[in-house]
């Protein structure tokens, strides 16, 4: 038989999470670069359908041991007298809505700063968008701080994979 095991499943679902740090940490590295390329190039990332809120939370969802569930049958378990989430589990529920939020202020300011003349950028937008990254970048280390180290692993060396297949 040919049985995917709960664990290998796990890091499938923690894949996607690893995905978006890292095209926001690739986008992040854009901003001293102040160049119309490099404000393209972060526009390109951010704008990729993975980052919508909406598809941001299924992502997050399908990894975590979460509290919210697509199906009628276990939706909102919790609220009927089953069981409660966790500490770590209401971090990462926390952790996951921060990087919502703050994607959702970085689309808003490179959209801003595209509209501006090229050279002429103003510095403080700038500097907004560069502390959202950091925000953004430190709620997704946290999350991921907080998953199982085994799924982190496994789930990191199958995005070098992908990553170094998508080169060749």
């Amino acid at each position: 038989d040919d049985v995917i095991s709960e664990s290998t499943t796990r890091y499938f679902l923690l894949l996607p999470i690893v995905d978006l740090y890292e095209d926001v940490l690739d986008a992040s590295k854009q901003v001293k670069t102040k160049s119309l390329q490099s404000f393209k190039t972060i526009s390109t990332i951010l704008s990729q359908t993975k980052f919508d809120k909406v598809a941001m939370k299924k992502t997050f969802n399908r990894y975590g041991d979460n509290i919210y569930y697509s199906s009628p049958e276990r939706a909102n378990i919790y609220l009927a007298g089953g069981a409660l989430p966790g500490t770590v589990q209401t971090e990462q529920y926390m952790l996951r809505n921060d990087v919502i939020t703050n994607v959702e202020n970085l689309r808003e300011d490179i959209a801003n700063i595209l509209k501006q003349s090229t050279g002429s950028w103003d510095e403080q937008e700038i500097e907004d968008m560069a502390d959202d990254f950091r925000e953004t970048l430190q709620s997704l280390e946290s999350y991921l701080e907080r998953t199982n180290p085994d799924d982190l692993k496994f789930a990191k060396v199958l995005y070098a994979k992908q990553k170094a297949a998508a080169t060749q």
